[in-house]
């Protein structure tokens, strides 16, 4: 019996040991398109115009330092990577969540996966869309951040989208496909053009 009790001891040990996450806070975004047609160029609580709805979704992934790939500091490549299906394959997804009415700071919290005082990576992306359908956004934005993950609710990240944080932390357009093909089209014309000459 009391080798039974060892052993449930040293199993809930190892369980709590593996509860370890870290939760990532968006920060307040100081500067912010439209949503719901409103302009908004302060952040979340309405100081810069009234936010209505859920018009920004922040999507994360979690790396160990051994898999942190440094390509994701850039927001193009976070971006590139979401589409394309990549960035899944080099991290795990570990959550969603969408922006509410006058709320400064989206949090998402990490897998309970990670030792207690682990380093713990992340490559966020923020997608917006002023009619929140966010399989088209109009715009994205990405930042990263480093984390010690810790037991009791795990500790908080903020990484603070300010023109002065670290990571891109400036929205970015999504080209529209019309444009895109327009521009190819061009390109395609001028180096035939180039080649006749």
């Amino acid at each position: 019996m009391k080798k039974v009790m060892i052993a449930l001891a040293a199993a809930a040990m190892a369980a709590g040991v593996q509860a370890a996450s870290v939760t990532w806070g968006s920060g307040n975004f100081t500067e912010m398109p439209s949503c719901e047609g409103v302009a908004t160029y302060g952040d979340l609580t309405g100081t810069g115009g009234a936010t209505t709805g859920a018009c920004i979704q922040m999507l994360v992934w979690e790396f160990s330092a051994s898999t942190w790939v440094a390509d994701y500091t850039t927001a193009a490549n976070v971006y590139k990577a979401y589409t394309d299906g990549t960035l899944s394959a080099d991290a795990a997804f570990v959550g969603t969540a969408d922006a509410e009415s006058y709320n400064p700071n989206i949090t998402v919290t990490g897998g309970n996966s990670w030792t207690d005082g682990t380093s713990v990576y992340a490559a966020v992306l923020f997608l917006h869309n002023d009619d929140e359908d966010f399989t088209k956004p109009d715009y994205y934005m990405a930042n990263y951040g480093v984390g010690t993950a810790a037991d009791a609710g795990g500790s908080f990240i903020n990484l603070g989208n300010t023109a002065t944080a670290g990571g891109a932390t400036t929205w970015t357009a999504v080209p529209e496909p019309t444009s895109g093909l327009l521009l190819l089209l061009g390109m395609a014309g001028l180096a035939l053009r180039r080649k006749q000459a």
